[in-house]
């Protein structure tokens, strides 16, 4: 069984204090979380379809479970509605309503602004600055479910004060997968307070660890 953790946008699983934290975690139970770098290239040529790719070159059909925090929420779900072989999922404030959530925040002129240019500066988190991201991000992820659907068992872990990703988004999405939990905790898009975390780790325990003991083969 092979453990990924899937980051976000703006982020990296080399830096995350959340990829950080769990992979210690992991550790403690004597497993690996596996955090890949999402980004191929350079950060301004960063498309959904290339991470996808990197969890495709990284697991090569191998039975999985995926943690995907934010955007790396979207790309889980995206591959789990591909591969049968990914047991289980816990999201993390996931990113569903992308890219229509940007248009919205843009606006039509602000969308053809960045269509018309290229470009658009966004806050990179990782390296605490402002980068380029050309338009090929959104005509990419419009190619791409924006609610992926998928069979396998799932917890989300969302945040009650998330104005990055609203609560309503997950709310939503779980009203259409019975076999999807929601936790709403405390806290804002980060989860990073102590109900936000320990709602964390119960889900990957209890979804994630426990998926290891069922027999390969059995769904």
């Amino acid at each position: 069984m092979r453990y990924l953790y899937l980051h976000g946008f703006g982020s990296s699983g080399k830096t995350s204090r959340k990829a950080l934290w769990l992979r210690q975690c992991f550790l403690e139970k004597g497993l690996d979380l596996e955090c890949p770098d999402l980004v191929v290239g350079d950060f301004s040529t960063l498309t959904l379809s290339g991470q996808l790719q990197v969890v495709e070159d990284t697991l090569r059909g191998e039975r999985c479970c995926l943690v995907g925090s934010s955007f790396g929420g979207l790309v889980a779900a995206n591959y789990a509605g591909q591969h049968p072989e990914v047991e289980a999922l816990v999201l993390l404030a996931p990113a569903f309503g992308f890219p229509g959530r940007w248009v919205d925040s843009l606006g039509a002129s602000g969308l053809e602004n960045w269509r018309r240019s290229g470009w658009l500066r966004v806050y990179h988190h990782a390296e605490s600055c402002e980068r380029e991201i050309h338009y090929g991000f959104y005509e990419d992820a419009a190619q791409h479910p924006e609610e992926p659907e998928f069979q396998q068992r799932a917890v989300i872990v969302h945040g009650l004060d998330d104005e990055t990703v609203p609560l309503h988004t997950s709310r939503t999405y779980v009203t259409k997968a019975p076999q999807i939990e929601l936790v709403e905790v405390s806290g804002g898009h980060e989860l990073d307070t102590q109900d936000a975390l320990a709602a964390i780790w119960t889900a990957v325990e209890q979804v994630i660890i426990s998926a290891r003991m069922k027999p390969e083969g059995i769904s």
